[in-house]
């Protein structure tokens, strides 16, 4: 009987684990598409020709978001592409 309950134990252990690992597989995902929607590599608009850096503001936020994101994924061992 303990055999039985230690198995039933294993098998919910490993299926929470799995449930955690689906989750970071959409997390990985979900900041792949934020990455590729949020980069401003190859962005331009006419903002960006005023300012020294060549980036607008609202470039620069998507900039320091990307950052952010690109760290999350980073931190979580989620390889994210660029």
């Amino acid at each position: 009987m303990e055999a039985t309950y230690a198995l039933r134990a294993l098998l919910a252990e490993i299926g929470r684990q799995g449930a955690v690992l689906a989750n970071l597989d959409v997390l990985g995902q979900a900041l792949d598409d934020a990455v590729a929607y949020r980069d401003p590599a190859g962005s331009w608009c006419p903002d960006c020709d005023m300012h020294p850096g060549e980036l607008c503001p609202d470039h620069v936020a998507d900039q320091v978001m990307t950052e952010c994101y690109l760290t999350l994924a980073g931190s979580l061992g989620i390889g994210v592409d660029r």
